[in-house]
């Protein structure tokens, strides 16, 4: 898809001899890569020494890419010295009372072992692509670090720190901005930084010095695909910044150490339950706020039939303009020591739906809900305090 050629030298720390030639890398992700097409950046900037192509897709995970069937057909053309490897910002992504967070690894781990046995087998070899935090999570870093850090040491995987270098960046001259207004993608600079990165991590530490501040190339169209009738500024830095960044991306080195193990968002303790209840304080009609999606929602339950062990209804769930967006009957309702749990199925038909269980606290239900996807790379977690209607 994007360009560039030359001769090889090795990858740093690679004692086998450069042969002749461009070094052909593929990079594999989504709009983190493809934002002001840093690939072709990668190849301008290395004058030639790295021809680059990228197969993308905004917002997915290397999972849905490799389902999608792409990604492996480009695998699979061969000729690849590197696949770039890089997994959604969020590691899929999770949403705890509303509040994005870095996901369990698990799956993304399950993804770079897919990915990687299929190059090994292509004669390539495997680079991660470590991403940074959003603008107002910064202290997420770390926790991608060791997502990455976890899978490279057990596969023996090397690690474009790009994020370690944004970190660092950000440190010492905080004024610096690297992420697009909506705080999570890159900016141009916040591009330059990865492309510096990886011309560290591919040519050696001198490559990454007296690089031009200014790159020319082919922008991005609203298909995620390069515009090549078109050639534009990709960046255009002041030489001092650009000279920090090349400085940067030679001294960051990846994160190394033991790996820690992951720790999931913590959520709202539940209140004491009210002990004891009958069907006739559980049964009516429910309402308070939700905690769930991007905005705090007004939820709604209306229990129609309990008895000891069973129950039925329906659940709704209204914005803030009070417009409708969802209303279904609930399934799996029962009746709990502690309150009531019931399951909502996935309007949508992908996934395997909600669970919700509450505590009973006498003017209140107050609990839990939990949304998985058909697969592990993303969850929703929220909580809820319904009140009962008069």
């Amino acid at each position: 898809m994007i360009v560039a050629a030359a001769a090889r030298p090795a990858m740093a720390g690679d004692e086998k001899a450069a042969p002749a030639g461009p070094i052909r890398v593929l990079f594999v992700g989504n709009s983190y890569t493809y934002y002001n097409n840093m690939p072709e950046m990668v190849a301008t900037l290395s004058g030639g020494k790295i021809e680059t192509r990228m197969v993308v897709r905004g917002s997915s995970t290397l999972r849905q890419l490799w389902d999608l069937g792409e990604s492996l057909s480009a695998i699979r053309e061969g000729k690849w010295d590197y696949v770039v490897l890089q997994e959604h910002s969020l590691l899929g992504g999770m949403r705890v009372d509303g509040v994005e967070s870095i996901n369990n690894p698990e799956f993304f781990h399950e993804s770079i072992r897919m990915y990687d046995a299929e190059i090994r087998r292509n004669k390539a070899k495997t680079l991660l692509y470590l991403t940074w935090a959003r603008r107002s999570h910064p202290d997420q870093q770390n926790t991608i670090n060791q997502a990455y850090l976890a899978i490279a040491q057990e596969l023996g995987l090397p690690i474009a720190p790009v994020g370690a270098v944004w970190q660092r960046m950000r440190e010492m001259d905080p004024t610096l901005v690297l992420h697009d207004p909506d705080g999570t993608h890159p900016n141009p600079t916040g591009s330059y930084i990865a492309a510096c990165v990886f011309i560290n991590t591919i040519l050696g530490p001198k490559a990454t010095l007296a690089l031009p501040a200014k790159v020319q190339g082919h922008p991005m169209r609203s298909n995620e695909r390069p515009d090549m009738g078109r050639v534009v500024d990709l960046v255009n830095l002041r030489p001092d910044i650009a000279d920090r960044i090349q400085m940067l991306a030679s001294e960051v080195t990846p994160p190394a150490g033991p790996v820690a193990p992951y720790v999931a968002p913590s959520r709202i303790p539940l209140p004491p339950v009210k002990r004891p209840f009958g069907p006739a304080e559980l049964s009516g009609t429910w309402r308070g706020p939700l905690r769930m999606y991007s905005m705090t929602m007004t939820a709604e339950l209306n229990l129609l039939t309990v008895d000891g062990v069973s129950c039925t209804g329906r659940w709704s769930i209204t914005n803030y303009n009070d417009d409708r967006q969802l209303r279904q009957p609930i399934s799996s309702c029962r009746v709990t020591d502690a309150g009531v749990s019931f399951v909502l199925s996935d309007y949508r038909g992908v996934g395997p739906g909600e669970t919700y269980w509450a505590h009973f606290t006498g003017d209140t239900l107050a609990g839990w809900a939990d949304y998985r996807g058909v697969s592990k790379s993303s969850r929703l977690m929220g909580s809820f305090e319904l009140r009962k209607q008069k």
